[in-house]
């Protein structure tokens, strides 16, 4: 369970899903506690939902942000230590404004038993093997603090960030399980996301990153 959490990706949405399709989430089984970072397609925005023991909380980007067949960097920062915190999103490293959909209530919830997943589409949580996410997934990365302004802009523009790096995953292949490029050896499971297609000027990453 990470009390401060940054996710960056790159993301090319090939179709919207008819409901909601996540990018990356972690929680023990459909349903249960956990964290979820997602597209809503009747917004065709990214949304995340961080579980509370007594309430989730959910938060949005401005609406519209996402395109089909297009190369957009998405990142999201939270501090869950305080309900009244919210994310900040990022767009091609350009922060966005955030809508409060459901305040959190409580402390947060232990996620320690769930597996960290990439594009699933279905059931919320857990890996599922329902319908394929309908797009590409890049260079995707989790770090355990937050992350500033000019370093999600660093990324963006193809730099390495060490400090407090917990998983990075290019996602070049196309093996359920992928594995992590940095120093933590931590595996995720890729659930019918498409990889193996990095984006425009991606480059190899030397290995480790420590």
């Amino acid at each position: 369970t990470l009390p401060e959490k940054t996710i960056t990706m790159w993301v090319n949405m090939l179709e919207f899903p008819a409901e909601f399709a996540e990018f990356m989430s972690k929680s023990p089984s459909p349903g249960a506690s956990g964290w979820f970072f997602y597209i809503q397609n009747l917004n065709e925005t990214i949304q995340l939902d961080q579980s509370f023991t007594v309430a989730l909380g959910s938060w949005r980007a401005p609406l519209n942000l996402l395109f089909l067949n297009q190369w957009i960097h998405i990142a999201v920062t939270y501090d869950a230590r305080d309900v009244a915190n919210i994310p900040l999103f990022y767009i091609d490293g350009i922060i966005r404004e955030t809508t409060t959909l459901i305040p959190p209530v409580g402390a947060q919830s232990s996620d320690n038993e769930g597996d960290m997943c990439m594009g699933q589409l279905g059931a919320t949580g857990g890996c599922g093997t329902t319908e394929p996410l309908g797009g590409i997934l890049s260079d995707v990365r989790i770090f355990n603090r937050i992350l500033s302004h000019p370093e999600i802009r660093s990324i963006y523009k193809g730099q390495h960030i060490r400090n407090g790096l917990l998983g990075y995953w290019p996602l070049l292949s196309k093996d359920s399980e992928e594995r992590d490029f940095s120093s933590k050896g931590y595996s995720a499971h890729v659930v019918g996301a498409l990889t193996a297609n990095p984006h425009p000027g991606f480059s190899q990453p030397h290995l480790p990153i420590r």
